[in-house]
């Protein structure tokens, strides 16, 4: 039975939301991980998880999202972190404008890494790009993602809004379910 897990991040709020979901003690631990140039969030995760196992010897989980435009083929991808810092976010409502495909998935996965298992749980919500940024609740992209069914982007959803439609969230609950069993 796992006791606890030390999660990478330096993200009080992430660490605070996943203490309140998770049936386990979880421990924040600041890593400098090198971060592996790739659009695959999976990929970038279980990189991130192995490294920060090997640094800490201890039961990690890491944490990876990206944004995948249908019109870019998936870019940024796990690589919309710099795309943030380059221009900002509110970019790409002018490339999907410009490219008339507002179509978009988002994709969050930890992945956790234990001795020699590591285990990753994908969360993925499609929906498309606003027009404009709109809200000032959340982060990263979320002032222009409306997830699908919805028409509101999340950052004007309240959390429980958010949570039933956000692919972090969807991740964790199977991480909750993989831990519960484990």
């Amino acid at each position: 039975m796992i006791k606890e897990i030390f999660f990478t991040t330096s993200n009080k709020n992430k660490l605070h939301e996943l203490k309140k979901i998770l049936p386990i003690e979880i421990k924040s631990v600041e890593l400098s991980l090198e971060e592996i140039q790739e659009t695959d969030v999976q990929k970038v995760a279980e990189d991130k998880a192995k490294k920060a196992f090997e640094l800490t010897g201890k039961t990690v989980m890491v944490e990876d999202t990206g944004i995948y435009l249908d019109c870019l083929k998936g870019f940024p991808g796990a690589l919309g972190r710099w795309m943030e810092k380059t221009c900002g976010y509110a970019v790409l409502c002018d490339i999907v404008k410009f490219n008339k495909n507002n179509s978009v998935v988002t994709k969050t996965c930890f992945s956790f890494f234990e001795k020699d298992l590591c285990q990753s749980f994908l969360g993925e919500t499609p929906g498309i790009i606003s027009e404009t940024p709109k809200g000032n609740l959340g982060f990263g992209w979320d002032s222009i993602f409306i997830p699908e069914g919805s028409e509101k982007t999340q950052a004007e959803m309240l959390p429980e809004e958010k949570n039933s439609v956000s692919c972090r969230y969807k991740a964790i609950l199977k991480l909750k379910e993989f831990l519960l069993k484990a």
